[in-house]
């Protein structure tokens, strides 16, 4: 059930744009650039999913974190991009989602 523009009190134009990044995160067949954007977003998942596997290994818990060892600024580097990708997604399908 999609809003009318009386019920979310928005303009015409505002609707149009928010109903146009809504439907690009929610379908990867929107446009290229959503499909691309929803294969960033798998290959995230896929790589969180790899750090926290590998976080719990003991052999590796210290990469992860002690700030004085080989590839701690990397993978926070990466773990920190990957935050912010998330953080960015979740928040912009909650503004643009639609009211029911």
């Amino acid at each position: 059930m999609h809003f009318t523009d009386d019920e979310a009190g928005e303009v015409p134009c505002m609707q149009t744009v928010r109903s146009k990044i809504h439907n690009f995160l929610q379908d990867p067949r929107s446009s290229r650039f959503a499909a691309v954007w929803h294969g960033m977003d798998i290959f995230f998942i896929c790589i969180s999913i790899c750090f926290l596997i590998t976080e719990s290994e003991p052999r590796f818990k210290d990469q992860f974190t002690d700030k004085n060892a080989t590839y701690f600024v990397y993978l926070f580097s990466v773990n920190c991009v990957i935050m912010a990708f998330f953080t960015i997604d979740f928040t912009v399908r909650l503004l643009t989602w639609p009211s029911y």
